[in-house]
């Protein structure tokens, strides 16, 4: 494993958030060990995209700091995967049903891959938008290991994916076989 290059004087950036603190990479959080394939997790964010208010100004980042974070880790780590874990509904006024106002900005991100999560399952509006206009866009990448769409029988999103991830400064690849596996969720539309 190794750890990020010592910091230099351009490592340094604005936060978004509602602070508008000055902060560092090394600033934001301890040395982070990283490896082979290193994965970047946004899970349950309830369409709190701009952060969320409850949290101390600290404590919290929209998806303004998680892109900047992604794109500085990423010139370092051409083996960052970045992952949404679902449950990006129901938050904000954002997350409206169907989530015609949400998806489109979910949709700038550059995830590598998604997983349903249990709140876009709860209503059968939610899951019908997400069929005809959300999950087309991320070509295979949106995940529902264990997950069907009932009025077709047939997946929700694709099983799984293999992702590539290359490795500095061998040249080589490591290809990496998902899964977006969701608990035995009973509370889901008909």
């Amino acid at each position: 494993m190794k750890s990020l290059p010592e910091e230099d004087e351009n490592d340094t950036f604005e936060s978004s958030s509602h602070n508008n603190a000055t902060t560092t990479a090394a600033a934001a959080s301890p040395l982070l060990p990283f490896g082979d394939v290193n994965v970047l997790v946004l899970t349950d964010d309830h369409s709190w995209i701009a952060g969320h208010e409850r949290h101390s100004t600290t404590d919290t980042a929209d998806y303004g700091d998680v892109l900047e974070l992604h794109q500085r880790l990423s010139q370092q780590l051409p083996n960052l995967l970045l992952v949404m874990n679902g449950d990006f509904m129901d938050g904000t006024g954002l997350s409206t049903i169907p989530p015609k106002f949400l998806t489109p900005l979910l949709e700038e991100m550059p995830f590598d891959v998604i997983n349903v999560g249990n709140h876009e399952l709860y209503l059968a509006e939610t899951i019908d938008w997400l069929v005809g206009h959300f999950i087309p866009h991320w070509k295979g990448h949106y995940l529902s290991s264990n997950t069907v769409y009932l009025p077709t029988g047939q997946p929700l999103g694709h099983r799984y994916t293999l992702l590539t991830v290359p490795h500095k400064p061998s040249h080589t690849t490591s290809n990496i076989l998902t899964f977006g596996f969701l608990y035995n969720f009973e509370g889901h539309a008909e």
